[in-house]
């Protein structure tokens, strides 16, 4: 009965090995048949397969050689003492070498080989521990350290555990610690479903450690290896995960792993984003497959130029790579402009036009949320050549420039303007009895979009009333909920285009919100820019009056530009005048200062009130205090703020 009972159990563990071997082969094949031999972590987890086979093979070889399962009736082979000590040997270098380049994928998954490098410490922690655990084991046959093989009177080999052996457990645990900090620190890099399946090699190998305590020839750790490996194929090691499909590059959830890395480190990497420009032609000049195929081999074509660093696809006809240094990034750069002038498909030529960006990211974006927003607007860059960030970023907000039509209709559809209001400073009261608001568009995809990006616009499609009509519900609405008296403030200013006045129901919808809201129009305070031409007639005057004699009062800003004579400002039915910013930089030349003393005594002779904005420090202050301004406003006191701030600079300061 013992004897029946040892036979099943013996044939019940080897069998674990046989199926770990077929599992392992089948997760092998599978990583080429679905093509996912392209991003570098794929190769390495490729890599780890074959050890893991290795490993197996060998654990099922040394026990068959050593005649443990003759209960299966294989006949033993000649049982040569040494050949039985190396391959033990070999089965104990792989086995345990598993765990150490288990973490060396964890390492290359989350792509921070560079950090480890860096660091005198990590690369310690990383390669001395499996540099003495592989000593111990082939150092073996002459210390018995691991283990040691006697022969029988019989002629049998015994295998005998050594005195270090429970010290591969300290190994094993000591890496399991290494990969689950390690994890933990990059969690970020992996969704839930990744982060808990890289993770489940830890649980399970503790259990084969168990198991290996409980029986130390028993076969079944690799088995529960492949377990852990099969978790990871389905849920890290996935092809949408990894791989675009066009393309057969790595995809942009990769490049997001780097990016990530790239702020977490503080990496002074450089990213080139690659664009071509034309990429939409490629579908007019072949049919579906050809421009597949043509896309591919333009990626392929990428791949020639730089064997050794990996190219990302991040969208369609996007594509991004990274480097440690500018001069890299330049040169590689050159090196695609150059030598992609032409990819031929079918004997047809077709020229990418190629728009490149050169990016360090750490230096160039606050964060890796407004570079990866950067990076998914580069679809919209149509500008062919090579060009340095640092040098686009200067001409204000360029791919908000290239779609301000698209986001002025999405902002108008949807009512993404936000008001603003910064405070204005009452030189004879000295507190803040004013404010002006400011309208931004709060974009979900482009961010705070300031209003000398989108009013000109606005202005040439159209479309400025729609938005001065949003601007002035929503103060409209701000006032009715909060009793600003209580706060100092007196009035509200809010900016007006003179095109309002062209529109025959702009003065009705006004009052109606009026109405709405049931406020004291006293309370606003129209600005109106002087800086741009507009007609005196007759229309215009009379639909100012109707809010005049509404209550509405108007201030008209920008003065000092240029397009009003003395006669047209003196009929011009206004309260307060605002002058124009630029008058503070001409403060310097006393010549100016007494020009400009003289504008303020006179615009106080015609019983007007004067404000000037643009203030940012506290000479500038005292200047404006000197010619007799009666309002001052600027970046000195504060900036434009929501209303929530507004209010308690408000309480602070009043």
């Amino acid at each position: 009965m013992h004897s029946f009972l040892s036979f099943i159990f013996l044939e019940y563990m080897i069998y674990y090995d046989v199926a770990a071997i077929f599992l392992f082969a089948f997760l092998t094949i599978s990583v080429f048949l679905r093509r996912m031999n392209k991003a570098k972590s794929s190769n390495l987890f490729l890599i780890l397969l074959l050890i893991c086979f290795l490993a197996t093979f060998f654990d099922l070889l040394s026990a068959i050689y050593s005649n443990n399962y003759r209960a299966l009736n294989i006949s033993s082979i000649d049982h040569n003492f040494y050949i039985s000590y190396l391959l033990h040997i070999i089965h104990f270098s792989l086995r345990y070498f598993i765990i150490f380049f288990y973490t060396i994928y964890v390492i290359g998954l989350t792509k921070t080989f560079n950090q480890i490098r860096k660091s005198t410490i990590y690369i310690f922690m990383l390669y001395v521990p499996i540099i003495i655990l592989q000593s111990l084991i082939f150092s073996t046959f002459f210390t018995h350290f691991i283990f040691e093989f006697k022969l029988s009177p019989a002629g049998d080999l015994i295998y005998t555990p050594g005195k270090l052996i429970p010290m591969l457990t300290f190994f094993d645990v000591y890496y399991l610690v290494f990969i689950l900090i390690h994890l933990i620190r990059n969690k970020r890099v992996f969704k839930w479903p990744q982060f808990f399946s890289m993770i489940s090699i830890i649980p399970l190998t503790i259990l084969a450690i168990i198991l290996r305590f409980r029986n130390q020839e028993s076969l079944n750790e690799m088995i529960i290896v492949s377990l852990a490996f099969l978790i990871i194929v389905q849920n890290v090691e996935s092809p949408e995960l990894i791989i675009d499909s066009k393309t057969g590059l790595p995809s942009l959830n990769q490049f997001k792993i780097d990016v990530y890395r790239i702020f977490s480190y503080k990496d002074k990497d450089y990213v080139l984003l690659i664009k071509m420009v034309n990429y939409n032609e490629i579908f007019n000049k072949f049919n579906f497959d050809g421009a597949n195929s043509y896309i591919k081999q333009f990626s392929n074509a990428l791949e020639q130029i730089d064997k050794k660093n990996e190219f990302y696809s991040l969208d369609d006809g996007v594509f991004a790579v990274v480097y440690n240094s500018k001069s890299k990034a330049q040169n590689i750069a050159e090196m695609i402009r150059n030598e992609i002038s032409v990819v031929k498909l079918n004997n047809i030529d077709f020229s990418p036009e190629l728009s490149i960006t050169i990016i360090q990211c750490i230096k160039d974006f606050e964060s890796e949320e407004k570079f990866l927003k950067f990076a998914d607007e580069y679809h919209n860059n149509n500008e062919i050549g090579i060009f340095e960030y640092s040098n686009i970023k200067e001409q204000d907000d360029y791919f908000v420039k290239t779609n301000i039509d698209e986001i002025v209709e999405t902002a108008i559809k949807f009512d993404y303007f936000n008001v603003h209001y910064q405070p204005i400073y009452n030189v004879k009261e000295k507190k803040f009895t004013c404010a002006e608001a400011l309208v931004r568009i709060e974009s979900p995809k482009y961010g705070t979009i300031l209003p000398d990006l989108f009013l000109p616009y606005a202005e040439t499609k159209g479309v400025i009333t729609q938005i001065d009509l949003i601007v002035i519900e929503k103060v409209m609405r701000f006032i009715s909920e909060i009793n600003l008296k209580n706060y100092g403030i007196d009035l509200v200013t809010i900016n007006l285009s003179v095109s309002d006045f062209n529109n025959p129901s702009f003065v009705e919808n006004v009052l109606r919100l009026k109405t709405k809201y049931n406020i004291e129009p006293n309370y606003i305070n129209f600005e109106i820019t002087e800086s741009k031409p507009f007609v005196y007639d007759d229309i215009l005057f009379t639909r100012i009056n109707i809010l005049q004699d509404s209550g509405f009062e108007f201030i008209l800003d920008d003065y000092g530009t240029g397009y009003s004579n003395l006669e047209k400002f003196a009929k011009f039915p206004i309260r307060y005048v605002k002058l124009d910013r630029n008058l503070v930089k001409l403060t310097k030349s006393e010549q100016m200062r007494n020009a400009i003393k003289s504008t303020f005594k006179m615009i106080h002779e015609l019983n007007r009130k004067t404000v000037i904005e643009g203030i940012e420090t506290e000479s500038e202050f005292n200047d404006f205090l000197k010619f007799d301004c009666s309002f001052i406003q600027g970046f000195y006191f504060s900036k434009a703020l929501p209303e929530s701030n507004f209010i308690e600079f408000l309480e602070k300061y009043n």
